[in-house]
């Protein structure tokens, strides 16, 4: 999923990396193509917008995943050398909370959506037809059968294209299935970064390019995060407009036309990384201070020269790079909350890439390196200055949620606009019609009234918070409707601040080097206000992580699935999620809050569902669900696996049997071979610079330099890219 509106505020602030293709373009070439197939497997057996649809079976679903992946190898991409085919294994416990949130509402969507056909053949009692099954997209997750006997239809297809397919012949091709723990970007990243360590023994070509296929927004984080510039990322022309399927009538709701209007010959387009780093560059670099010639040769191991106005030593776009993904993490990701008065709709980016070009040459130095964050007293600099401008945030939204609402009183509603905050409410969670806030909103109507609170009385156990007394009201009305806090709660607002700020440095360590922690998670379903993340340096000093260890599919399984899904997990483990007796009942509610946070749509909401204990989990698994009890095929769906690398072989004559018999064939003489892939270490010796003997701009690879740049610009000139005009700045 990666960060809301982010790709979308990229593409037109910069446009020109779009590229959109056919299969006529003229395309660069590659070398590599990585598929994160996640995407693929959900676009091929469900809609990727709202819809419910039925289950088609395994006949249907296993040859359009094969006709997907073959289009996007064979007819568009076409890489020369290598294919890495990667599915999200088990997570980080960091991820698992936003996994569990998106499955308890598929799961409750799933729910409503039997309920209304249930219904309706109630309604038709001359019908003869069974009831529709439908697909539960929950079953597209690690340890489900579904996903056990995917991995070896994969299998099978990659031997059956390495023998059948010219295209193929030449290429080696890794496979990392469901039974590898890890999500399938970051096994793709871990991949390229350790490829890159053997630039140290000089065996690494330095112009190596790149293609990675994957719609997610982070995909172009972790694609910067590589350090090679010859990366490009290929996916779906992306439609922001048009609205949910489910408004088009019923006709047009069958799963079958539902996933054919899915799958149907798409329109591609290429991200070229290549751009967006240029474009990066323009507004991140900042004047380089003018070193005396005797000290020229030693600038690059002179970090900061004393007594000279401020100013980095000199300009390094890859570290400046890195430090923009670190601070993307402030927006809001998969692993941390967004912070409350950043929103990419209201130009969050914008404001973060003008405060650290105006902070760099102050700081003399860079946030980050390689992941880890060396200036933690930069960092909280950056946090104070945004939380300068935090009140007038607010304020404005508190503005704009006022008179929306008088439009709304006298009949002049307009679509909202902002993110002002309202009141947690339950919603549906497949209802995407927007959200009466009402009159009654409590948490609206507590900010309305402390902007306007005169400052009272003191109070020896009160805490105080940055800001005018005005705003510290405004804060605790944030902090008591989100967090539960009062002014006298300091050490939970102690612990909040220390949570955060070790999201921040696990994410960095996450991007850059590895998991830093299996089984560290944000405890929190919100994030704090950044004017008051003091003392940053030393809660960075004491943040230490344990690894430890993966959990268990099944183990997973239980973390994330609705009670709704349990038919996925063994019968064992099917009591401990529906059972009202179970010791851990009270991880799978049947109802849940969908705290709409200003938000139009549900999945816009935050899903208030209890955090999994897991040390409860274990010992409910262990207790009630022994090993024992396990079927053959059910432990093995609980094993973690290994990756495998295939390669076309002629000497290889054995038959290899079909995967799905009466759909698929055998395969006889099958000529491919298939080897064991040790994956690669933790890359904690990662360096995040550009390798030597570097060609650029790379013949085929688009350019912002082919011919000298006179010069460059921000202005509002209503791009389209989306089928729109945009009303924000272009570069």
């Amino acid at each position: 999923m990666g960060i809301p509106r982010f790709y979308r505020w990229i593409s037109e602030r910069y446009p020109q990396i779009n590229q959109q293709i056919s299969d006529v373009s003229l395309l660069p070439e590659f070398d590599n193509l990585y598929l994160d197939l996640n995407g693929i497997i959900h676009q091929c057996t469900h809609p990727s917008d709202d819809e419910v649809c039925e289950e088609l079976g395994e006949a249907h679903h296993i040859p359009a995943i094969f006709a997907y992946i073959d289009r996007i190898v064979s007819h568009i991409v076409k890489p020369k050398k290598l294919l890495f085919l990667a599915v999200d294994g088990v997570a980080p416990r960091a991820k698992l909370n936003q996994q569990r949130s998106r499955r308890f509402r598929a799961g409750k969507e799933l729910y409503e959506k039997n309920l209304s056909l249930q219904r309706d053949d109630d309604d038709d009692n001359e019908s003869s037809e069974a009831p529709k099954a439908l697909f539960d997209s929950n079953c597209i997750t690690p340890g489900t059968e579904f996903m056990y006997r995917l991995s070896s239809h994969l299998q099978y297809f990659i031997r059956k294209k390495l023998k059948e397919d010219p295209s193929w012949r030449d290429l080696t091709v890794i496979f990392s299935g469901q039974d590898v723990p890890g999500e399938g970007e970051h096994k793709i990243v871990d991949y390229v970064s350790s490829r890159r360590s053997l630039f140290h023994e000089d065996r690494y070509p330095p112009n190596v390019r790149h293609c990675m296929y994957g719609s997610d927004a982070d995909l172009m984080l972790l694609g910067l995060m590589t350090h090679e510039p010859h990366f490009t990322l290929v996916r779906e022309v992306v439609n922001f407009g048009g609205g949910s399927s489910r408004k088009k009538g019923k006709d047009d709701n069958s799963a079958k036309k539902i996933i054919a209007r899915q799958t149907k010959e798409p329109e591609w387009q290429l991200v070229h990384l290549s751009l967006f780093r240029q474009y990066l560059n323009m507004e991140l670099s900042v004047p380089v201070r003018v070193v005396p010639p005797s000290l020229s040769h030693h600038t690059h191991s002179i970090p900061y020269l004393v007594g000279w106005h401020p100013q980095v030593a000199w300009y390094d776009m890859e570290r400046a790079l890195d430090d923009f993904i670190f601070l993307t993490f402030l927006l809001g990701n998969d692993f941390i909350p967004h912070s409350p008065t950043l929103d990419i709709s209201e130009d969050a980016i914008a404001l973060l890439l003008g405060l650290y070009r105006d902070l760099l040459p102050q700081w003399g130095n860079y946030l980050t390196e390689a992941g880890v964050v060396t200036h933690p007293e930069h960092l909280e600099g950056l946090c104070q200055v945004i939380g300068s401008m935090e009140e007038a945030i607010l304020t404005k939204r508190v503005h704009e949620e006022r008179k929306f609402r008088d439009r709304k009183r006298y009949g002049n509603g307009y679509g909202r606009n902002g993110s002002s905050p309202v009141r947690a409410k339950v919603v549906s969670a497949h209802d995407d019609t927007e959200v009466d806030d009402g009159n009654d909103c409590q948490f609206e109507q507590d900010l309305l009234h402390a902007l306007s609170v005169q400052e009272g009385e003191d109070d020896d156990d009160v805490v105080v918070l940055s800001g005018s007394p005005e705003f510290q009201a405004t804060k605790w009305a944030y902090y008591g409707a989100k967090f539960g806090l009062r002014d006298t709660s300091p050490e939970l607002l102690t612990a909040v601040k220390v949570a955060y700020v070790e999201a921040l440095v696990w994410c960095a360590g996450y991007y850059f080097q590895g998991v830093p922690s299996w089984s560290w998670f944000y405890p929190f379903h919100y994030s704090p206000m950044l004017s008051d993340l003091t003392d940053i340096a030393s809660i960075v000093a004491s943040i230490h992580f344990d690894v430890g260890v993966p959990f268990l599919p099944f183990q997973q399984l239980l973390s994330t699935l609705p009670p709704t899904s349990a038919t996925l997990v063994p019968p064992g483990y099917q009591r401990l999620m529906t059972d009202p007796t179970s010791p851990i009942a009270s991880f799978y509610p049947i109802s849940f809050e969908i705290d709409m946070d200003g938000k139009r749509n549900a999945w816009e909401g935050v899903n208030i569902l209890p955090f999994i204990d897991a040390s409860r989990l274990v010992d409910a698994i262990h207790l009630h669900c022994p090993e024992a009890d396990l079927t053959d095929a059910e432990r093995r769906r609980n094993r973690p696996g290994t990756a495998y690398v295939f390669k076309h072989d002629l000497g290889a004559m054995d038959t290899l049997p079909s995967t799905l018999p009466g759909v698929l064939d055998d395969i006889a003489c099958c000529h491919s071979s298939v080897q064991v892939y040790e994956l690669p270490p933790p890359r904690r010796n990662f360096r995040c610079t550009l390798t030597d003997g570097l060609t650029m701009p790379i013949a085929g690879f688009p350019s912002l330099y082919s011919l000298p740049l006179a010069s460059s610009a921000l202005s509002k000139v209503g791009v389209n890219c989306f089928g729109m005009s945009s009303k924000k700045d272009t570069l």
